[in-house]
């Protein structure tokens, strides 16, 4: 699938997204998601110590001059046992090959959050397909077979509407946090 049908849907908001590298100079401090820990991440420049220490990458979504959302891609090892092959027919066929490396080459999609302003108008879903048609592109030139995330339980469904599926690991007992990926074949 291109990156320009995964990006092609029709949205309700009327404004055309700015994404752009965080800087320490963004003012991120009116962000309001409605979740501490995101809000927290965003406000306090932790998200400028992961790039510093180059622990990640975050971008910015900007509408104009008002940043409307924000989310954090880093390199990941997906351990192969955290998942049983019966999650997806392309996850059965990796689970299945004895000669692969236990963990696997993965993007995480560390952080994502869309301010209360710019909710349920289709911004979430934009970004979402956004991310796995850049995570694509760079399949070119550094191998991404997943993309993982740790979904807070409220959101879910909305990742499984994108193919995402629960690890068989189930929940993240440092955060409590579902541990989810997408197997990128199914976009391919």
């Amino acid at each position: 699938m291109s990156s320009e049908s995964l990006l092609s849907s029709k949205y309700k908001f009327s404004f055309d997204p700015s994404i752009v590298e965080l800087n320490s100079d963004a003012d991120t401090s009116d962000f309001d998601c409605g979740k501490s820990d995101i809000n927290e991440f965003i406000q306090t420049k932790e998200a400028v110590k992961f790039h510093e220490y180059r622990l990640g990458h975050t971008r910015l979504v900007y509408d104009n001059e008002t940043l409307a959302a924000f989310f954090t891609l880093a390199p990941y090892s997906f351990q192969s046992d955290a998942y049983d092959g019966s999650e997806t027919q392309y996850a059965e066929k990796l689970q299945n090959e004895d000669d692969l490396p236990p963990a696997v080459p993965s993007r995480l999609l560390g952080q994502i959050g869309v301010d209360r302003q710019y909710q349920d108008v289709g911004l979430g879903k934009y970004l979402m397909r956004y991310i796995i048609a850049d995570t694509l592109e760079r399949d070119q030139s550094i191998p991404f077979r997943f993309i993982v995330l740790h979904a807070h339980e409220d959101v879910v469904d909305f990742y499984k509407k994108f193919g995402f599926v629960e690890s068989n690991s189930g929940k993240d007992n440092s955060w409590e946090n579902t541990i989810m990926f997408l197997d990128l074949e199914e976009y391919r």
